[in-house]
């Protein structure tokens, strides 16, 4: 990313402790739990490296500035 001229940020693992779940079927309640837990734990260390895919961002510094 910094060979392009972009500012690495931080990352985040996606997917962490539900993905493996095959035929789960939630009631509203318990997914809004699941997704809770998932987006405390995908900045976390170790949580985040578990993660089945990875979100990773940037920033493009602004036209005619510094980065």
């Amino acid at each position: 990313m910094a060979e392009h001229g972009l500012t690495p940020l931080d990352w985040q693992g996606i997917r962490i402790f539900h993905d493996h779940l095959t035929g789960w079927d939630p009631a509203p309640s318990a997914y809004a739990q699941a997704l809770e837990a998932e987006w405390v734990a995908s900045s976390r260390d170790p949580y985040r490296r578990l993660g089945r895919l990875v979100h990773t961002l940037a920033r493009r510094p602004p036209e005619g500035g510094a980065p």
